[in-house]
């Protein structure tokens, strides 16, 4: 990570490092705006052909606007299994 020279190149490094760490198919950095909004900041699937992002429900960025944990730190990992269909 500190080899990012800008936002961008240190999202891109952190997002590559979780998909590394995690067994997830995609996966995404939001960051926080002002209030309780959230703005994705990068986003990639494993699938190098795959460029859709699917947006983050509601329900789960509203939960983690609540956690005290996030308001303290600024900082959560959020993760899910989904079986596919």
């Amino acid at each position: 990570m500190g080899s990012a020279n800008t936002h961008d190149e240190l999202v891109r490094i952190v997002l590559d490092g979780l998909l590394e760490a995690v067994p997830a198919e995609a996966g995404a950095i939001l960051m926080a705006k002002e209030g309780k909004e959230f703005e994705v900041s990068a986003h990639r699937h494993r699938d190098p052909s795959v460029h859709r992002y699917t947006p983050v429900s509601d329900f789960i960025v509203f939960c983690l606007a609540e956690k005290r944990s996030w308001r303290k730190t600024r900082t959560a990992i959020v993760t899910c299994a989904i079986a596919s269909r």
